[in-house]
């Protein structure tokens, strides 16, 4: 059975105070009690709402006095695009940026474990890790390409090579699929590369250099499962901080 994908109350309200304020002047927010009583939820969904909005740092919360009292909504944040703390969906950053966004999931091949991973995976040395290629698509051109490195126990079979499109783009969850695994986060470290044999792929000069990330995929009981090492085309990605003053 297809998993069913739904909004609950209090994302449905966050993306009604987004679509609201997007479309005024102000920026703002009108009290609780006036926006639970406007979208017609509770306070505590307006509260929920409220704070997933903080965490991404759409809304700024001040408790100074007259003017500076209250919570504002910040449009220039949630108009940047390819924000390096909210990089988790590939696909719907490059729809962000008004591509067309597809995928290509290929399995590569089977090895053994690199060294540097074994602590991090609880693997032995010998044990055998899966590795796949997630290319991301914008109308078309070779946009991201993320090399996954997994444990080979976690997975219950190897999954086959898939071209995901439109909706079903954003229904995959590789991992609960496959290693019916919950990821609870990702920590990723930037840096900067030469890559000719990259370069190549994205149709680049070899001696460009790249942006890449290196993330490390976590579940809910904080186990890394998973390492991406992720090249990025710098004429279609171009990624940004948000730092909030305090």
């Amino acid at each position: 059975m297809e998993k069913i994908e739904y909004e609950t109350l209090h994302e449905r309200a966050e993306r009604a105070i987004i679509e609201h304020y997007s479309d005024t002047d102000l920026n703002k927010l009108a009290p609780e009690e006036t926006l639970a009583e406007m979208l017609g939820v509770s306070r505590v969904t307006i509260r929920e709402a409220m704070n997933s909005l903080v965490r991404k740092n759409y809304l700024t919360k001040r408790k100074g006095k007259g003017k500076f009292k209250g919570n504002f909504i910040q449009k220039s944040v949630i108009n940047t695009k390819m924000r390096i703390d909210q990089i988790a969906d590939f696909s719907r950053q490059i729809e962000g940026l008004g591509y067309v966004p597809a995928m290509e999931i290929t399995f590569i091949n089977k090895t053994k474990v690199d060294e540097s991973l074994c602590e991090k995976f609880g693997c032995e040395k010998n044990a055998s890790v899966l590795n796949f290629l997630f290319h991301f698509l914008a109308n078309g051109n070779s946009a991201i390409r993320l090399y996954l490195q997994t444990p080979e126990k976690i997975f219950k079979s190897i999954p086959v090579d898939r071209i995901l499109s439109g909706e079903e783009i954003y229904k995959l969850n590789f991992f609960e699929e496959n290693c019916n695994i919950e990821i609870s986060h990702y920590i990723s470290f930037i840096e900067a590369t030469f890559n000719p044999e990259i370069n190549k792929e994205f149709g680049l000069s070899e001696n460009l250099p790249l942006v890449a990330l290196k993330q490390y995929f976590h579940d809910l009981f904080d186990q890394c499962v998973g390492f991406g090492h992720i090249f990025l085309n710098p004429e279609i990605i171009r990624l940004s901080v948000v730092s909030m003053y305090e």
